[in-house]
């Protein structure tokens, strides 16, 4: 993108587990962790490569972050495109 004059344009596709707002701590205590260790798995990581991905872990802070910053950026871009769903 850079090339076609878009320098620093981010588009990348990325994946996540969430769950619903105010999961309780003892469910995160447990999910998180688990969830930690199996993207070290290497048959984990070898099943994403796989697909095409390259496999990361963020921490829940992380993620809120990451999802708070894209739907800052592409939200611009929904609304002045008038984009609705059907």
């Amino acid at each position: 993108m850079a090339e076609a004059g878009f320098p620093g344009f981010d588009a990348s596709i990325w994946f996540s587990i969430v769950g619903p707002a105010g999961l309780p701590k003892e469910v995160m205590d447990k999910l998180v962790p688990a969830l930690t260790s199996v993207m070290k798995d290497p048959e984990v990581i070898l099943a994403i490569k796989r697909e095409g991905y390259d496999p990361m872990s963020m921490t829940p802070q992380q993620t809120a972050e990451r999802i708070k910053s894209d739907f800052e950026l592409w939200g611009k871009t929904v609304r002045s495109a008038n984009i609705t769903a059907d």
